[in-house]
């Protein structure tokens, strides 16, 4: 068997399984309950040096990343790497590298939005950007071995052909997407540069299907590529759709709107406002998830805009009401907060909204004994939703939680406490 396609097949059941595991609801601190004692003890220990402890925290060029982090790392490069050194040539070898370029751009093409794919997977948003990042690094990777072999073992590359033209358009559009996903680039102006990725993934996609032969893998590469993307954006535009846009002619259906913009008197342009909106339907949400949110109104570059957002009113019941505390940072939440009213009950102009989810994993708070949360400035909101269902979870005897302690870091304690 072509080592390109066991690895084709490796990955793509990978991925398969993510997606059952997810649809059987498999619990995975419930499922070690199954395992022998002993093997319960090693997993733990493996954990408490593999999982928790971090080998780089937060970093202004590097995310956080765990020694699993790393081992994964590793273990993805070096499965790669085997595909390609195993029983080839040079030659062969960077024809291996261009067609598992496409297979680990398959990752990359789940969906419109990462939220939705990694509700598919069953994997928090943060897992997904590093299956995201990797995948993008690796074939990128890729792609200069398959450039630098192609140009080595030819005696000229003509620009005169479309399978040429494509294959420079392609390498380099995926190199400077790369390039732009370093992270002082992408948080300054992270609207721009999404849709900008957005532009040159495509410009990837097309290209590539127009320099890799018509009956090999590669070619069958894209088409997966092709029906995943297409089946999750039919899947998420009907999520839209659903959440967002009234189905039925009655005079009292309407989509989802803002129903209030709160700020309190006096308060600076950095403080948080209050963001509630009243729901077309009740809606259903799990302590910690979040919702993507796009208002069109508040400007012109909005109608390209969606943000997510915690929702801090969980009830744990189904809510027709959903409300947010929202801190301005760039220009679409600054916008947002100067619309804010200091009388109760305005929107301040804002009316339709659109959005998709809920989204997101809730933390299993209510199966540990012991809990330590920790939040700084305004993060606190984040935890409100989870504090509640240890409340609500502690009534009602639901919860296993004995003891639980959370430290709040202000950067001002004078001004906070009041």
């Amino acid at each position: 068997m072509d080592p390109t396609l066991g690895y084709a097949i490796a990955l793509g059941g990978l991925f398969l399984s993510l997606i059952l595991v997810n649809l059987l609801h498999v619990n995975r601190l419930t499922y070690l309950a199954y395992f022998p004692s002993f093997a319960r003890n090693y997993l733990h220990r493996a954990w408490r040096y593999l999982i928790y402890p971090y080998l780089v925290h937060r970093h202004r060029f590097l995310p956080p990343f765990t020694l699993a982090d790393l081992l994964s790392q590793l273990i993805y490069i070096a499965g790669n790497s085997f595909c390609l050194a195993y029983g080839s040539t040079i030659e062969k070898a960077g024809l291996r590298a261009g067609t598992l370029s496409l297979i680990n751009l398959t990752p990359l093409f789940f969906g419109p939005h990462l939220s939705f794919a990694a509700d598919v997977l069953g994997l928090s948003l943060g897992a997904l950007r590093n299956v995201h990042r990797s995948a993008g690094l690796v074939s990128a990777g890729l792609v200069m071995f398959h450039t630098a072999v192609a140009i080595k073992s030819r005696t000229g590359f003509g620009l005169s052909s479309i399978k040429n033209v494509s294959a420079v358009v392609a390498g380099s559009a995926l190199g400077l997407a790369v390039l732009l996903s370093w992270p002082p680039f992408r948080r300054h102006l992270y609207e721009v540069f999404l849709r900008f990725h957005q532009t040159l993934a495509l410009l990837v996609i097309i290209s590539s299907w127009l320099h890799v032969p018509s009956t090999r893998l590669p070619r069958f590469a894209l088409y997966i590529s092709f029906a995943i993307f297409g089946l999750a954006s039919l899947a998420d535009g009907w999520l839209l759709v659903r959440r967002s846009v009234a189905l039925t002619r009655r005079k009292d259906s309407d989509g989802p709107r803002v129903i209030e913009i709160f700020k309190h008197q006096g308060n600076s342009d950095k403080t948080p406002i209050q963001l509630t909106l009243l729901l077309k339907e009740q809606l259903k949400m799990k302590a910690g998830q979040y919702i993507n949110m796009w208002i069109p109104s508040i400007g012109f570059l909005s109608r390209i805009q969606s943000h997510p957002f915690v929702v801090t009113s969980w009830t744990g019941k189904r809510q027709s009401y959903l409300e947010f505390v929202i801190e301005p940072r760039g220009s679409w939440t600054r916008k947002l907060h100067s619309r804010a009213m200091t009388v109760s009950g305005q929107n301040g102009g804002v009316h339709r909204v659109f959005f998709t989810g809920p989204h997101g994993m809730s933390p299993p708070v209510d199966e540990y004994e012991y809990v330590f949360m920790v939040a700084s400035g305004y993060g606190i909101v984040a935890h409100l939703p989870l504090l509640e269902r240890l409340v609500q979870g502690t009534r009602a005897r639901e919860v296993r939680a004995r003891r639980i302690r959370l430290v709040w870091e202000f950067a001002d304690v004078g001004r906070s406490t009041n």
